[in-house]
């Protein structure tokens, strides 16, 4: 997000603004309120985006495999709008895009118990093909697995 912030006073400077923006901006009065208005639109989107963002980054009701998942969308968005956009419309539009599909994003559905064993036992099974039949298994190993299980991670 950081290097998005960097990219907006490149686009100020831009000279098709008028070209390819959109047309509520366009409509102003003169070009420092044409700059207003879409420096205004893209802080407030990127304040969204940002905040969609966060809360699926902060909230417990996603794994650390989507929050990983989510994560590398985000970095990989942002490489993209970076790459791509050259005029206030696209970035605009980027961010809206953005926006919903951060919306869109359903949280993890709690696991079941009989999720929860499966993937117990998926781990024990593993550990047992890797070490042995005869190796036993400790308790910490079992909480481990199960923390694990809860993040949505498999062998």
């Amino acid at each position: 997000m950081k290097r998005l912030v960097a990219l907006v006073p490149i686009l100020l400077l831009a000279t098709s603004i008028n070209v390819q923006a959109n047309a509520y901006c366009d409509s102003r009065r003169s070009a420092q309120e044409v700059e207003t208005c879409y420096r205004q639109s893209l802080t407030a989107l990127k304040r969204a985006v940002d905040k969609g963002f966060n809360k699926i980054m902060n909230s417990p009701n996603y794994s650390e495999a989507t929050k990983q998942r989510v994560q590398e969308e985000q970095r990989v968005w942002e490489q993209s709008v970076q790459t791509n956009c050259q005029n206030y419309a696209c970035v605009e539009y980027q961010f809206q895009g953005r926006l919903l599909q951060l919306g869109r994003m359903k949280a993890d559905p709690p696991p079941s118990a009989m999720d929860a064993e499966a993937c117990l036992d998926a781990w024990i099974a593993a550990y047992r093909q890797d070490e042995g039949d005869e190796v036993a298994i400790t308790h910490d190993q079992i909480t481990e697995w199960q923390q694990w299980c809860s993040e949505g991670r498999l062998p």
